[in-house]
């Protein structure tokens, strides 16, 4: 029964480690282009973003179906920024330089790319 007890513990906390994993990503955005996040996400969760560079970038976080801004700020060095499951972020470069931001995710999130700015 001892040995059951200890299996069940272990696998328990095993599975609470994987859970938590999070993923971390240096990101790219191109000049005059922005970066989407969480387009095709369904769950919330939490992003840590830093800027690593000069470039200015700012974070808007739009409701999906509305498209509305729900959050706005400029990342001049780092933010954590809490999403909720109708919600994406844009991290937009309106300069004629690539910005690079580092990502920190504490979920799986989907629905990631690039897109044009308009002019």
């Amino acid at each position: 029964m001892r040995v059951i007890t200890i299996l069940f513990c272990f696998l328990f906390f095993a599975t609470q480690l994987t859970s938590c994993a999070k993923a971390v990503a240096g990101v790219g955005i191109p000049a005059q282009q922005e970066f989407i996040l969480g387009e095709y996400s369904n769950r919330s969760y939490k992003a840590v973003l830093k800027n690593q560079g000069t470039t200015d970038v700012t974070v808007s976080v739009r409701d999906k179906s509305t498209g509305e801004q729900t959050q706005g700020f400029g990342l001049a060095g780092s933010a954590t920024v809490h999403i909720s499951a109708n919600e994406e972020v844009h991290l937009i470069n309106n300069s004629d330089r690539e910005a690079q931001v580092k990502v920190k995710l504490n979920a799986n999130v989907q629905g990631m790319g690039y897109k044009a700015l308009q002019k």
